[in-house]
């Protein structure tokens, strides 16, 4: 919302008379448009709103006549838009890239660099705008969007009340012997590769010992102990699983505590989260479908059986549950996290035990009163 602020005063200034808001996702795409029309009447002059995603194709009616238009558009459409832009329409634009870290892809490098030259404002949102072990991503958003100018960090939002405090709990597992025994898999793999001269890249190869942490089956006990004790959890939670064979698994737990669940994976019906906003739905279990910008105020807890290495994606969904609820101003919420026990034989903390550090602190962070 502050970028749509934004915009209003920039508009104010006649500084621009044209802005494109790009960003990935049907639902987060339909979160702007929603907020964005009732700005835009208010406006002084009147801007209209253009949509062009998903099952809307308005480009071409933006293209004719730009001046006091909005066009809210995905990101994977962004190329010939930006192609098509003529330089009277660049030097009076408005570009906000909505989960900027997004952008710095290596499909939207080869797509996009050198596009965003000339347009007279860019602006990049991001609560995590550097992208963790990818310098080359992190310099093209730079180059193409530019530096930060401004950060607001989760301390200070907690501190400050933005974002609402919220509880943590760490639920420590081992590896099991099948889990050991997919590690040497693991290795064997890149030996075999390595033998075969195709080697496996460093990417691929942590990705293929994160993936047999994120669905080691240790970690299904932990969570019925925790919803033996704590079966409020559920109310108004987001589970976020590696795939939807893990999230059967965490269904047959979690339907022994409630009903009112579902899944929301790629192919489930949108209807869904409409249900879950809408408080119909109380759970819902999901991958990375609602990991980034949907604001669900009333969303308490969320529940990471799959977490990333890098900061990016925790902070991207503890972030869904930490918003005001004006609804329920003493909310406070609730972090759920598996957290792999440290290896006896080092000394260096593994990623897991890193980020239970990083929450924990995080999670003692009080509301300054004023």
């Amino acid at each position: 919302m502050y970028s749509i602020y934004l915009q209003s005063a920039v508009v104010a200034r006649q500084a621009i008379d044209s802005v494109i808001i790009t960003a990935t996702g049907t639902d987060l795409l339909d979160q702007w448009t929603n907020q964005l029309y009732a700005v835009a009447s208010n406006l002084t002059p009147k801007f209209r709103v253009l949509k062009h995603y998903e099952t809307h194709h308005e480009k071409d009616e933006y293209e004719l006549d730009p001046e006091n238009s909005v066009l809210v558009v995905s990101r994977n459409l962004l190329r010939n838009m930006l192609r098509s832009l003529t330089r009277p329409t660049r030097k009076h634009l408005l570009l906000i890239h909505d989960e900027v870290h997004g952008l710095g892809s290596p499909a939207n490098i080869e797509e996009l660099e050198g596009l965003s030259e000339d347009i007279a404002y860019r602006l990049g949102l991001s609560a995590t705008p550097e992208r963790e072990y990818d310098e080359e991503g992190t310099a093209f958003i730079e180059r193409n969007v530019g530096l930060v100018i401004y950060r607001f960090s989760l301390e200070d939002a907690i501190r400050r009340g933005i974002l609402c405090e919220f509880d943590y709990y760490s639920v420590e597992y081992e590896l099991s012997d099948e889990d050991r025994q997919r590690i040497k898999n693991v290795y064997s793999l890149r030996a075999a590769r390595q033998t075969e001269g195709r080697p496996m890249s460093q990417e691929e190869f942590w990705t293929a010992l994160a993936r047999v942490h994120k669905i080691s089956r240790t970690k299904l006990p932990y969570f019925k102990e925790l919803l033996d004790q704590h079966p409020e959890i559920l109310e108004r939670c987001l589970v976020f699983v590696e795939d939807r064979q893990y999230g059967e698994e965490v269904i047959n737990i979690i339907h022994h505590y409630r009903y009112d669940f579902h899944t929301y994976y790629a192919e489930d019906d949108r209807q869904k989260l409409v249900d879950f906003v809408n408080g119909e739905i109380s759970c819902l279990i999901t991958c990375h479908r609602i990991s980034q910008g949907i604001d669900i105020q009333s969303l308490r807890s969320v529940v990471l059986f799959s977490s990333a290495r890098s900061k990016l994606e925790t902070i991207q969904r503890m972030g869904r549950c930490l918003r005001k609820d004006p609804a329920n101003p003493s909310k406070r919420a609730v972090v759920v996290d598996f957290i792999r026990v440290q290896d006896e034989d080092t000394e260096k903390l593994n990623a897991d035990q890193i980020r239970k550090e990083w929450l924990t602190s995080l999670s003692k962070i009080c509301q300054k009163v004023t």
